[in-house]
């Protein structure tokens, strides 16, 4: 407390400001205070030479944190000095800057913080490959139960998201609770692109359930459900359920269907999709187990060559495909 009232005015609201980070850097400091007057990175020096209860994190002294002691104090200035909406700024800029850099996670836990509830599901879906993917399961089931239901009912992705990290979790009871209520969210709700993207996700999380209860008629059913509408670049999706479906086929002895499982496309795709490396082990294996050996042999070899320089973790299939 001494010591934060012998500061200048400056260096004192430098501090506090930026006091909402758990880590810091010169550029992230200057998004965060928005003052072209102020130099993030001159002051993190001037602060260090001074020896005010900032601890480097690295040899090159670019990302610092404050004491843990001191940071408290200082968000508890924050909060009496500033008020929630000014704070709430500040968690944008610092979640702008992250998702900028390609930190999501981090981005994330700022715009939760900022009470940013469009911007926190936009990074949760992510770029392809949602963010509870990416090691944010326990703070997004965090941030999720939280949040009262009349929240998610107006946000019926979260109610799917919410049971896909439940999944993820192995928390299984009230997976079902989670969809249902998105279902009901939707009811009324004018059918379009992102509607039918939340509908095949509820398929997709029912499929996946049904998966670890070795239930392959749901698995079959709900995967079909969930492949007639894919958004057509989300080609993440589209490959992990072909991929199930291929597989309840394989386990139900229809060798046809599993050797090509997919559907007709409802949506046309806006960019060309790409094969995935896990359809490459499916094709050796399944080739393998209609009798056709050798052609299963040389699809698997031929997948462990493109799989080699990209160590995609895809091989242990590929060697049981070789034998």
């Amino acid at each position: 407390e001494a010591v934060l009232q012998r500061q200048s005015p400056t260096v004192e609201t430098f501090l506090l400001r930026t006091s909402i980070l758990e880590r810091l850097c010169g550029p992230l400091c200057d998004a965060v205070l928005a003052d072209p007057a102020v130099s993030g990175a001159d002051m993190l020096a001037q602060l260090e030479r001074a020896n005010l209860f900032l601890v480097p994190l690295n040899r090159e002294r670019r990302w610092y944190r404050y004491h843990h002691l001191f940071a408290e104090l200082l968000r508890q200035r924050l909060a009496t000095r500033e008020d929630s909406e000014e704070v709430a700024a500040l968690h944008r800029r610092a979640s702008a800057w992250y998702e900028d850099h390609g930190l999501e996670v981090d981005a994330f836990h700022h715009a939760t913080a900022a009470n940013d509830l469009p911007r926190a599901e936009r990074l949760i879906e992510g770029r392809g490959l949602p963010l509870q993917f990416r090691g944010a399961l326990a703070p997004i089931l965090r941030w999720l139960s939280a949040l009262p239901p009349a929240v998610l009912d107006a946000r019926p992705s979260l109610w799917v998201t919410y049971a896909s990290v439940l999944l993820a979790t192995g928390r299984t009871s009230s997976i079902e609770e989670k969809l249902r209520a998105a279902e009901q969210a939707l009811e009324g709700v004018p059918t379009d692109e992102r509607t039918r993207d939340v509908i095949d996700r509820i398929a997709a999380t029912r499929a996946m359930l049904a998966l670890g209860q070795d239930d392959l008629a749901a698995l079959v059913t709900q995967t079909q459900r969930a492949l007639a509408y894919p958004h057509p670049d989300n080609l993440a999706f589209r490959t992990s359920a072909t991929w199930r479906l291929g597989y309840a086929h394989q386990r139900q002895g229809e060798r046809a269907e599993a050797r090509d499982p997919s559907p007709t496309p409802s949506r046309p795709a806006t960019r060309r999709a790409t094969p995935s490396p896990r359809s490459w082990p499916r094709s050796a294996w399944t080739s393998a187990a209609r009798g056709r050996v050798q052609a299963g042999s040389d699809s698997a070899r031929s997948s462990r060559q493109r799989l080699r320089p990209k160590s995609w973790g895809c091989s242990s299939r590929t060697r049981s495909a070789i034998g």
